[in-house]
């Protein structure tokens, strides 16, 4: 078929039966409008796969409610649960909400987490018990403070689950996968010793180091600044006229 521009134009094919619940668009998808707005589901030369995604995401769109970004028709696997938490934390470190350091400390976590209980395990079929296992391995490699750490990553990771709607219940960790006491915490920093340079160790370090490392180390030492401080200071916020650094 063509129109009196010469331009050829698509037939819209015939609904699949009476009754299918979808129409034909123009922009070659099946579509439906719900709550007055206007949803596509899928391409014309597959209708079944179209019908199929409106049931699994008309109960969320009568609601007004975004449905779900991963499948969890079956469940929700620690797969499908990491990639869209990973999803997430990739665009805010994208759009410089999230540092580089937070990121991959994240994806370590869902990476260990994958590993040890597998991708197919459900999210709802953890029990109190398997974190307690997991904890116990976790501790025989990580000191208190990064075990800690680890816990609390591995916390945020599961309640972005529940409120993404992934789940319909909280995951229950049960008590005992808990970080490490501030008796345990202050236990093993003094056991740590104090982590002091000397003076005589500092200037060791910048006789050896060259322009670019005595600055990074300066930096540190007269600013208290950290690896990501030091990655991320911008030229602008120098005043190299008097000397002063103004950097939030």
């Amino acid at each position: 078929m063509s129109n009196s521009t010469g331009k050829k134009t698509r037939r819209k094919p015939e609904k699949p039966y009476e009754g299918f619940p979808l129409f034909p668009h123009a922009t070659g998808q099946w579509a439906k409008k719900i709550r007055g707005k206007l949803f596509y589901f899928g391409v014309w030369a597959d209708p079944d796969a179209a019908l199929e995604r409106l049931n699994k995401e008309l109960p969320y769109l009568k609601d007004g409610r975004e449905p779900p970004a991963v499948d969890i028709s079956n469940g929700c696997t620690l797969h499908l649960l990491c990639n869209a938490f990973l999803a997430e934390k990739e665009g805010k470190h994208e759009a410089g909400e999230l540092s580089p350091r937070t990121y991959r400390d994240y994806f370590k976590t869902c990476k260990g987490l994958i590993d040890y209980f597998g991708k197919t395990r459900r999210v709802d079929d953890l029990r109190p018990d398997d974190f307690l296992s997991y904890r116990a391995k976790l501790s025989k490699r990580l000191g208190p403070v990064s075990l800690g750490n680890e816990i609390n990553r591995v916390r945020i990771v599961f309640r972005y689950a529940k409120e993404n709607d992934l789940i319909e219940k909280s995951v229950r960790f049960g008590s005992g996968f808990k970080r490490p006491s501030q008796k345990i915490l202050r236990k093993s920093k003094n056991e740590g010793g104090v982590k002091l340079y000397t003076r005589d160790e500092v200037l060791q370090i910048l006789d050896a180091a060259d322009p670019v490392m005595e600055a990074v180390c300066l930096l540190g030492l007269n600013c208290g600044f950290g690896n990501t401080d030091v990655a991320s200071l911008p030229q602008k916020a120098i005043n190299f006229e008097t000397g002063w650094l103004e950097f939030p």
